[in-house]
């Protein structure tokens, strides 16, 4: 008893700092000091509810020791990721068994007798209702069920996975059936059109009812494993590798934003009406509430979860930068290039709508008592580990611990790619085979004469505000519309010409220098007319982090597609410090992080971005950063290109895309002497400024 007030009281320590940590001031109202119940289900009783979860871990144990590969799949693989539960507008639970190594075999030969000895260790715990578990196979619904005497109106549907290695598998399982239950084939083809042959092998029902009414609801392979564990109310389940793409396909793209009341119809209506939903028109757009768990009504069997919308577009974020790769973006609202488009009220308040019956008094975004765990998020993590600190983090050998599996990731991706000329390359990462204008690659600081090239002042009056520092405290929360003024090209004008200026004038001819200082060009020959020719970013790519958000995890620039050749410029528009500072390696693999860090507008630092590992923390401080990046990389106009860029290093996954991610611009180099600033700076395309696209990341990012 004492042990149990003692954690209990633990867990309670832990409740404000936590919701602090992610931005919330209020706590939970519960007077027992144990975690909130979660919204009201729409479609179960509390009772059938509980009955569920206790059927899942009944199932779960059942399934484990039979060896058999099980995960979640449909509305409880959605209800694992929305809330981490079961879903407050949900009836069942869906899990799928993946049909290898005889595994439906035994499920069918033994699972009647574990869940046999399973209602009877239950009953025996237990003096009120007596409970028995029944599994039934599949007659006219296309699933399996097990089921329980205590809620007999809900129940664990099991559906069989089976492996097609090809379209034609697919279509030949469709067509086999019964005469009565010969469909069109039309219709065949109509339902097979939604995998592609490229997308196969594929994980698909093993049973054609199945498949017929739930066309969409495959597995790519590289989708399925390896399995992962899921929090699911107070269980840990499997689920798929890949969560996101599959709801997506099963559901659409609002699937995590909205939600529709779903009934189930008879088993004798056609193939395409079994799941009935509302008109789309007329989908429900998720309260902030109805991100929360719904959990067991026995209170030793809730968690405190760290798990809300703020939470869930942040793993979203996250899927997004590990399957569509994006330039460096600083926060969890940029980050999200398709996400944004599903959480259009990022920065807003989401009401509930009128059809919710959900009221809860207080969010309840929490932490568990239990020994934190490496999450997918970088600054979550280094967050959980520093606390509320706004100082510069000293890096010791426990935080580097904790950063140590993101890092892992970041030297594994910089690896892939730190060759794209496909050159015998030495072992150690700083070998500088390959690599362009090595002497140019230390970290630089420098200084520029913000009167002249007043960027801050220009993008605060683009934006309408006075001081770019308190962005967080303009009246328009949401970053989308504070920053639509630079999405039209009158609005936008003014501070693009500030930057074409400060490149062209400031940055090239500082690189020039540098380059002539460090005998960069011995390769340019001397005796007739040449040209250093420089290509940069058109745009730059602004970053805006505000306290409390997140930004991107450890990475280096060719891993997002950037060419080698590149040199990172990066230029604080206000103060930054501590947390809200860029940090970085000196050169690739030391890993002495260090931050980037400005008193106020002027100075700027020139790194190796291509292949320096570098991050952002959760901005603890009072302050906004704003900052602009951007990328200059330099090639001979004509010739040999010596210790420059070769044509080949300069393609990148931004210059393949087509023109306008980069402009140029050029230094004629005569035979005669050259001082600086040498002769004159020739745009490619004069005066005429390149229209930003998605490329540049937000606020320009595609919907």
């Amino acid at each position: 008893m004492h042990q149990q007030t003692h954690a209990a009281s633990t867990v309670n320590s832990l409740i404000p700092d936590a919701i602090q940590s992610l931005g919330v001031s209020e706590v939970p109202t519960s007077q027992s000091g144990y975690p909130p119940i979660g919204p009201e289900p729409l479609l179960l009783s509390r009772n059938e509810v509980d009955e569920l979860y206790n059927l899942l871990e009944v199932l779960s144990s059942a399934l484990k020791e039979l060896k058999v590969d099980y995960m979640l799949t449909g509305g409880s693989l959605l209800g694992a990721v929305r809330s981490k539960s079961i879903l407050f507008n949900d009836n069942n639970i869906d899990i799928a068994i993946i049909d290898e190594d005889n595994s439906y075999s035994r499920l069918k030969l033994e699972l009647p007798n574990i869940l046999c000895r399973a209602s009877e260790a239950r009953n025996a715990e237990q003096v009120k209702k007596k409970v028995l578990y029944h599994y039934q196979e599949r007659g006219r619904i296309p699933n399996d069920r097990v089921v329980s005497t205590v809620a007999p109106r809900v129940a664990i549907d099991i559906f069989i996975l089976r492996k097609f290695d090809t379209i034609q598998e697919l279509a030949q399982q469709v067509e086999q059936g019964e005469e009565e239950e010969i469909v069109s084939k039309e219709h065949i083809r109509k339902l097979l059109s939604s995998a592609s042959e490229s997308s196969f092998p594929i994980y698909h029902y093993d049973n054609r009812k199945a498949i017929l009414l739930k066309p969409n609801k495959y597995y790519i392979a590289s989708e399925l494993r390896p399995l992962r564990l899921l929090s699911f109310g107070f269980l840990k389940v499997y689920g798929p590798s890949d969560c996101i793409a599959p709801l997506e396909r099963f559901y659409g793209d609002d699937c995590f934003t909205h939600y529709t009341i779903t009934k189930k119809a008879s088993t004798n209506q056609s193939y395409e009406s079994y799941d009935v939903s509302v008109d789309p028109s007329q989908r429900i757009l998720l309260s902030e509430d109805q991100y929360y768990p719904v959990q067991h009504s026995r209170k030793d069997r809730r968690l405190w979860f760290n798990h809300s919308r703020k939470a869930l577009e942040m793993i979203i974020s996250e899927h997004r930068k590990t399957t569509e790769p994006v330039p460096e973006i600083p926060t969890s609202s940029e980050g999200m290039a398709r996400t944004r488009s599903l959480f259009k009220l990022h920065n807003s308040p989401i009401t509930a709508s009128s059809d919710s019956p959900v009221k809860l008094n207080s969010p309840h975004i929490t932490t568990s008592a239990s020994e934190p765990t490496p999450t997918k998020w970088f600054g979550f993590d280094v967050r959980r580990y520093i606390g509320e600190s706004p100082a510069t983090p000293v890096f010791d050998k426990d935080l580097r611990a904790v950063m140590e599996p993101h890092l892992a990731k970041a030297r594994r991706r910089r690896e892939e790619c730190r060759n794209p000329s496909h050159l015998s390359v030495d072992a150690s990462i700083a070998s500088s085979v390959g690599v362009p204008y090595t002497a140019l690659r230390d970290e630089k600081r420098f200084l520029f004469d913000e009167s002249t090239h007043p960027l801050h002042h220009i993008l605060a009056q683009t934006l309408g505000v006075d001081d770019l520092s308190q962005l967080h405290k303009h009246p328009i929360q949401d970053k989308l519309k504070l920053l639509s003024p630079l999405l039209t090209r009158t609005g936008r004008r003014q501070f693009q010409e500030c930057y074409d200026s400060f490149v062209t004038s400031f940055c090239i001819p500082l690189l020039h220098s540098l380059a002539m200082t460090k005998n960069a060009f011995h390769g340019v020959c001397s005796t007739t007319d040449s040209s250093i020719t420089y290509r940069y970013q058109a745009f730059p790519c602004i970053r805006v982090a505000r306290p409390g958000e997140f930004s991107i995890e450890p990475h280096c620039d060719t891993a997002y597609g950037h060419s080698i050749g590149n040199l990172n410029f990066h230029i604080p528009l206000t103060s930054v410090f501590g947390t809200n500072a860029l940090y970085t390696e000196s050169y690739s693999g030391k890993e002495d992080w260090h931050g980037l860090t400005a008193k106020s507008p002027g100075l700027g630092f020139l790194f190796d971005g291509a292949r320096c590992l570098h991050f952002t923390l959760e901005n603890t401080t009072d302050a906004t950063r704003v900052s602009i990046d951007f990328r200059i990389a330099f090639y001979r106009g004509e010739g040999e290109a010596g210790e420059l860029c070769t044509k080949e290093l300069l393609e990148d996954r931004f210059s393949k895309a087509g023109p306008g991610y980069y402009d140029e611009a050029s230094i004629a180099i005569g035979a005669e002497s050259f001082s600086f600033p040498g002769a004159a700076i020739a745009k490619k395309y004069g005066s005429y400024l390149l229209d930003p696209d998605a490329r540049v990341g937000f606020p320009f990012t595609k919907k």
